[in-house]
């Protein structure tokens, strides 16, 4: 138990992206109407929705 609590308060390599991961800002008429292929759309903390075709 020790050392996997010193491991959680140590700085861990390659825990950040390396750029900016891409934000697009889309509203609920693209959801809607979204036709292109596979994507996943992060609503914040644990929500995701997957489309599909």
């Amino acid at each position: 138990m020790g050392k996997a609590l010193m491991g959680f308060f140590r700085n861990q390599p390659h825990t950040k992206p390396d750029r900016d991961l891409p934000l697009v800002k889309i509203d609920s008429l693209n959801i809607v109407n979204y036709a292109g292929e596979t994507r996943l759309i992060w609503f914040g903390h644990s929500t995701f929705l997957l489309q599909t075709q």
